[in-house]
């Protein structure tokens, strides 16, 4: 089988699991299922052949591109939105040019949602099922999907007439209000809504201890639901200690906007148990349920208050996790993690950056003055590995610096014990004695 072949493959399991019919042109049924997969679909003259073609509800609305696995997906997108134009004119679409655009090696996804304003592709674990694509295409302005629970939905469509999506819906959020808060989290909300606005839906907020995390998390988490219609949110934390803290501050928030309480305008689940309420606008789980979840395992409660850091620090790669149809990738429409950077990890790199001379480079305004702004300072690239991999990488580094320390020691006790053996010897050449000693301590009393 070639490496194109096994690509294809792979694919077609992804798409079926993820509740797609896959089929080929010749034995094609558009109603066998709501969202059906024609593979090497002939295009207008001149676009070629769509590798998969996908039927939602009988009306095409999107393409997958294949590639074999290890090609760069980056720059595919031009390939996939060609076909997506070149739809014959006589077959059934949502719109044209196809909203929906997926390249895929069948071990790495990316997705561009037509939709959007100034769409761009970003890296999903899979596809999406039929039933999420035909609600974005159907949902119409003050549809449940969109409700935010006060007043009515948002009303914004596109050219086309149809409903804003997620990322329009960022852009057009009210002004925060700043009573309650203080500086450094309403400075953290801002650049937070700013950066998923970009359409960059992956962020870090770095804030120091005591600082208000949780009430910072909790406060544009309220906004994204209120305002941009997050259906649902995930709240990761690494102890089941710290979810039920969590669990109380969700509960004690008080809305500026209006002065209900979180749990009176909105569910929040704290999970205990493998069992997700799909009613639920706020999911808060350790990283060890939803790992069970996802692997369809069942998770001791008492496990839960193991660090996820201690519990993966004995393995020597993470395990796998692969597609689970009871739980889709648009199960929750934003993840959040309540502690994504070790500080020991955040030292690492630091000093790395300290010893390579990265900091100097950056803070050096003339040949004599040398300061590192924050502005300067967040030009600095900052890896942010997943959490075992920090734990892994922190445990490493202690175990070379251990091996360091180790060999410094050693150091030490040979040069002591090299000089005992050096004053002995000098005290043998010059014959013993209390003078002779005395002679061999200071040999250079003796040489004058």
């Amino acid at each position: 089988m070639s490496a194109e072949q096994a690509a294809r493959q792979n694919i077609d399991q992804l798409l079926q699991r993820a509740g797609w019919h896959v089929c080929d042109v010749a034995n094609a049924d558009l109603h066998v299922s709501r969202g059906v997969a024609i593979r090497e679909f002939p295009l207008t003259a001149g676009f070629g052949f769509a590798d998969y073609l996908l039927y939602v509800d009988g009306k095409a609305a999107g393409v997958v591109e294949a590639k074999k696995e290890g090609v760069t997906l980056t720059g595919v997108e031009t390939q996939s939105a060609r076909y997506a134009q070149g739809l014959p004119p006589t077959l059934p679409s949502w719109r044209r040019p196809l909203p929906f655009l997926y390249e895929s090696t069948g071990v790495e996804t990316h997705f561009t949602n037509g939709l959007d304003p100034q769409p761009r592709a970003r890296p999903t674990f899979a596809f999406h099922r039929p039933d999420s694509l035909a609600a974005w295409l159907t949902a119409a302005p003050g549809g449940a999907m969109y409700a935010t629970g006060e007043g009515p939905a948002p009303t914004a469509t596109d050219a086309q007439g149809f409903p804003a999506t997620f990322l329009s819906r960022v852009q057009q959020l009210p002004p925060l209000v700043e009573a309650g808060l203080w500086p450094a989290q309403i400075v953290a909300i801002r650049n937070l809504e700013k950066s998923l606005a970009a359409n960059k839906p992956r962020a870090l907020i770095q804030m120091a201890t005591g600082s208000g995390k949780t009430f910072t998390a909790i406060s544009f988490i309220y906004r994204l639901i209120k305002f941009a219609g997050a259906r649902r949110v995930l709240f990761l934390v690494d102890r089941g200690n710290l979810g039920r803290q969590a669990k109380k501050e969700f509960d004690q928030y008080v809305s500026p906007y209006n002065n209900y309480k979180f749990g009176e305008e909105y569910i929040v689940q704290h999970l205990t148990n493998n069992n997700l309420d799909t009613t639920a606008r706020v999911t808060i789980s350790t990283i060890q349920r939803m790992f069970s979840m996802l692997k369809g395992r069942d998770l001791p409660e008492e496990d839960e208050e193991i660090s996820v850091g201690a519990a993966s620090a004995a393995l020597l790669a993470p395990e796998p996790i692969d597609y689970n149809p009871q739980y889709p990738i648009e199960t929750f429409d934003k993840p959040l993690s309540n502690r994504c950077v070790l500080g020991e990890f955040a030292l690492i790199v630091f000093c790395h950056y300290m010893h390579a001379g990265r900091f100097v480079d950056e803070g050096t305004i003339t040949t004599n003055i040398a300061h590192l702004s924050l502005g300067r300072l967040a030009a600095v690239e900052f890896p942010v590995p997943p959490l075992p991999e920090q734990h892994r990488i922190v445990a490493e580094v202690d175990r070379r610096l251990s091996f360091v320390r180790e060999v410094e020691a050693a150091v030490d006790a040979n040069l002591k014990r090299a000089q005992v053996l050096r004053q002995a010897v000098l005290a043998k050449a010059f014959g013993g004695g209390p003078a002779s000693a005395r002679r061999a301590s200071n040999p250079a009393s003796c040489a004058a």
